[in-house]
């Protein structure tokens, strides 16, 4: 290793706890330590909520669950690995990552000082049953899903906001409409909030008293790391998740993230099969014919998934939208239909890589340019279908909202391209790319997501902008992982991604994305080749209407929505906002649960 040697062993000794390594207790301590408990989903009330009956909404009441009391607080845990006991607690949620065994802290503060020590996307739980303190920490970004409410009585903690009813929040759906994603800790839920990253919440049971305790932030350090010592790091991710799963498959795609995975398990001489699923409205296939090829030059069993064409009017699209709480819109995006192909064992995903070491999304020119190209503004296609659907009010409402708080946002951050990678990181990241993975695939799979570490990251978002422009940070990698990484041809965002100066299938591939952007410009001129316009593949109307979606829903336009056409291009853009609203009205709505479909 160039740069650090010891960089590794000091990571390794932070995930162990100073007074295990001394193998010396805090006055008062405990010295029988109870082994940490694992499991899926929870809910925690403290506040006279029905935590049983909150995990039922989450399941669907199909799945083994263990409960318990903490003190006049109230758990319940979905396939929890032992009993829950009777005396204090530790659990935890998600894929930790840690040096040895998950650590089992006796009281609140080594609870406190143990949990802010972790990498990876977890949700960590401890219960002070002599202190009567609860002790709750998220990853350091936020990523595991985990959210809460605060109120007089007391405060509640789940892994899925259908776990409650309550009503829509104006700026939540602002923010949906606008950028795709709630951002910061709002939900699209009134009083409930995303749990924070970075932070250690302390509940006194006795008080009713909560404190919070932010443990990381992403700060600007310089870029010390040589391509190697990035590499290492995920190879060192990769074998620690390794042994937690005994079959591994990797989501290939035809991108840099799922290449990155392929080949670094190929490294580490970790058997694994990869799934593949067409994509043939988008290039022919090219993504997929592209994941073909690396899975060929891997020499990896895989196999090819050919979605149904009608699959957004299918139940397995509710399926989707149920298991992802209906946060984020999908109706017409291909990432939706691959919940019913996921496997169980581990699905590897490349969450972290696919942000930090690309410029996706990032425009030169900060936060203007940023909101040029990626939040809708008030005379586009996204607001005008709100307006129909909610009433030019009620959606102005939501816009004002919605801008007052990403203004305050974008205010924490610094002005340029580091500033709006830390943005894309800490919201889109978190409250939508991270969704797929850690609740969607978690229900059918053990995720494993490498990059979950805070030097990682930290050194990622110092490389220069310049030097991730067309992937070419990310070539290097790939070239330093594996010597055949770059043999097969790379798409990207559904662009090809040149592996050398002269890439004659990265050619091909841009000459075909021109065709199909003509194709989608001119859609009679290139009907003869069978193109399915988005509008005809969907019958929306069919879809709301298997939701069981209510009339008397008094947010909605129904008059105007009756009058609508969805096949037109103007029905089509309200009826999909419809659609979304909809299914989340209905999840989060009186007696709203998960449809039924297979969870852990």
């Amino acid at each position: 290793m160039a740069a650090d040697q010891g960089r590794y062993l000091r990571t390794a000794a932070r995930t162990v706890p100073a007074w295990i390594r001394s193998n010396s207790m805090p006055e008062g301590g405990n010295l029988t330590m109870s082994p940490p408990i694992r499991g899926h989903k929870l809910a925690l009330a403290f506040d006279g909520g029905d935590a049983v009956a909150m995990l039922a909404r989450m399941t669907g009441g199909t799945v083994p669950f263990a409960r318990r009391a903490l003190g006049a607080g109230r758990l319940a845990v979905s396939n929890a690995s032992a009993p829950l006991g009777a005396e204090s607690l530790t659990l935890y949620l998600g894929q930790p990552l840690a040096a040895g065994p998950l650590p089992a802290p006796v009281t609140a503060e080594q609870a406190r000082s143990t949990f802010a020590e972790l990498d990876g996307a977890f949700v960590a739980l401890h219960w002070d049953a002599a202190a009567q303190v609860l002790t709750v920490a998220g990853d350091f970004l936020g990523a595991a899903p985990l959210y809460w409410r605060r109120g007089p009585r007391g405060i509640a903690l789940f892994t899925e906001t259908k776990a409650v009813e309550a009503q829509p929040d104006p700026a939540g759906w602002g923010a949906f409409i606008g950028i795709g994603h709630p951002i910061g800790n709002r939900t699209l839920l009134e009083g409930v909030e995303r749990f924070p990253p970075a932070t250690v919440l302390h509940y006194d049971a006795r008080r009713n008293s909560v404190a919070l305790h932010r443990y990381w932030r992403c700060g600007d350090k310089p870029l010390s790391w040589p391509v190697q010592d990035f590499v290492e790091c995920l190879a060192d991710n990769v074998r620690t998740y390794s042994r937690q799963v005994d079959r591994h498959t990797v989501l290939l795609s035809g991108g840099l993230d799922s290449r990155l995975i392929l080949f670094l398990l190929q490294r580490l001489g970790i058997s694994t099969r990869a799934l593949i699923v067409t994509h043939d409205d988008e290039l022919a296939n090219a993504d997929g014919r592209c994941a073909v090829a690396a899975a060929r030059v891997a020499a990896v069993p895989y196999e090819v998934c050919v979605p149904d064409a009608d699959y957004f009017d299918s139940p397995g699209f509710l399926r989707y939208l149920a298991a992802v709480d209906g946060e984020f819109p999908t109706l017409g995006l291909f990432i939706s239909k691959l919940l019913p192909y996921i496997p169980d064992g581990g699905i590897w995903d490349g969450l972290v890589p696919g942000l930090v070491f690309q410029n996706t999304h990032i425009p030169n020119g900060g936060f203007k340019r940023y909101r040029e190209r990626e939040i809708a503004g008030a005379r586009t296609n996204q607001w005008q279908a709100a307006e129909r659907l909610f009433g030019v009010q009620r959606a102005q409402c939501m816009r004002e909202a919605f801008e007052t708080e990403l203004a305050a946002c974008l205010r924490t951050y610094p002005d340029d391209t580091g500033g709006v990678a830390r943005f894309l990181m800490e919201h889109r990241l978190r409250r939508r790319v991270a969704q797929n993975p850690l609740k969607a695939y978690a229900n059918r799979a053990t995720p494993l997501v490498p990059g979950m570490c805070r030097d990682l990251v930290e050194q990622a978002l110092a490389v220069p902008h310049s030097a991730k422009a067309g992937g070419s940070f990310y070539r290097r990698l790939l070239r330093e992982v594996h010597p055949r990484a770059l043999d097969a041809p790379l798409l990207s965002g559904g662009q090809p991604v040149p592996r050398h100066r002269v890439d004659a299938a990265a050619i091909a591939l841009r000459l075909r994305a021109r065709l199909g952007l003509a194709a989608a410009r001119h859609p009679r001129l290139f009907r003869p080749m069978g193109r399915r316009t988005q509008s005809a593949a969907l019958r929306i109307p069919e879809v709301a209407r298997a939701y069981g979606m209510m009339d008397t829903d008094g947010w909605i336009d129904h008059q105007a929505l009756a009058r609508l056409d969805p096949q037109s291009r103007e029905g089509f853009q309200v009826w999909r906002l419809y659609v979304h609203w909809g299914a989340w009205r209905t999840i989060h709505g009186p007696g709203g649960r998960a449809l039924p479909f297979d969870t852990k």
